[in-house]
């Protein structure tokens, strides 16, 4: 359950293939949109497509091609014309079939679409299922920052299947397994001693019931992000930024935040504000999963595009500091700061 409405997030191995049972409580005769991307569509609109029509639900399909660059207004306004174009109403229903971009553009255009159409998700990474579709934000991104255009919108069901991490590239994996490291080291100390003493694959469940709870527990507490939910927001500064230098192209979000959570924990170590030894481990656990730690963009690149950050209010900037591992807490700078402090690094 999640804020001002609410959230089912049904966990289960093969739920892809036995969904309609769940589904069908949402319903009543309407027309449906299935947002998807190309490559997960080869592998999962038919199943999802048959279990509809047992019901007699018609569904259409929009595709989105490009990865992260597709997370844009432009791709929001050929979804509306889909919609208008088939006489959709807020009484119908979008379904988020793919990762975090499907996730964050389908989340955006239901909670737009005449003022707030009917969700449900189904990630198909585990980016997605343990943060994209939890916790209701959505969003596309501009020229001027990553998802500075959004709103926060809660699926009425999420469901979430870890057969189908099994279709998933190691690479894209290992992205996701960026946000659990996030869990653990802000909130959850069992979390990241089982990333970072276990085998992933051995853990898996576990791992998503933790990373979930984290996000469930921070949401619930602080839905509109502005107090304690920041939490979620350790590595994402820096991270953020170095998506937008890189065009979106040569780094994946979860690569970014990787590198975000190694700088700024190696930066508050140096200050005294992070217990000795706590950047070794997070350093370790990322080369585990083939997370890169450093880039080779200098400071000053950056720096514009985090005065632009969404965590900038009233002229403070909401840095995300560990304690130790399990412990992260918010801390604030002045903007005039923000400079000198981020240096100790000279890139990011």
């Amino acid at each position: 359950m999640f804020g001002a409405n609410t959230s089912k997030i049904l966990i289960n191995h093969a739920l892809i293939d036995n969904f309609e049972q769940f589904i069908l409580n949402l319903l009543r005769p309407c027309k449906i949109l299935i947002i998807s991307d190309s490559n997960v569509a080869k592998l999962y609109v038919e199943q999802v497509k048959s279990q509809l029509k047992k019901f007699n639900f018609q569904a259409e399909l929009f595709i989105i091609d490009g990865g992260e660059k597709a997370k844009s207004l432009k791709t929001v306004e050929k979804i509306y014309e889909v919609l208008s174009l088939n006489f959709m109403s807020r009484s119908d229903l979008i379904i988020s079939l793919g990762g975090g971009v499907v996730t964050d553009i389908a989340g955006f255009v239901a909670a737009t679409y005449n003022r707030g159409m009917k969700l449900v998700s189904i990630p198909t990474s585990f980016l997605a299922m343990i943060d994209a579709a939890i916790g209701g934000k959505n969003g596309v991104n501009s020229n001027y920052g990553k998802n500075l255009i959004g709103t926060f919108y809660h699926p009425s069901l999420i469901l979430i299947d870890p057969n189908v991490l099994k279709t998933l590239p190691k690479n894209e994996l290992y992205c996701g397994i960026a946000e659990a490291i996030k869990y653990g080291c802000i909130k959850d100390k069992k979390l990241f001693e089982i990333l970072e003493k276990e085998n992933f694959e051995n853990n898996l469940d576990e791992i998503i019931h933790r990373s979930i709870l984290v996000k469930k527990e921070l949401v619930e507490k602080d839905e509109f992000d502005l107090d304690e939910r920041m939490l979620l927001n350790f590595g994402h500064t820096i991270g953020h930024a170095l998506e937008k230098l890189y065009n979106y192209e040569k780094i994946s979000h979860g690569e970014a935040v990787a590198i975000g959570m190694n700088k700024i924990t190696k930066i508050s170590e140096i200050m005294n504000l992070t217990e000795k030894g706590t950047t070794d481990r997070l350093l370790s656990v990322c080369k585990k999963y083939s997370l890169p730690t450093e880039s080779d963009l200098p400071f000053k690149e950056i720096f514009k595009i985090i005065m632009r950050d969404k965590k900038v209010i009233d002229n403070y900037l909401n840095l995300i500091l560990l304690k130790n591992i399990g412990n992260g807490f918010i801390y604030k700078i002045p903007s005039e700061k923000i400079m000198s402090f981020m240096k100790k690094e000279k890139t990011i």
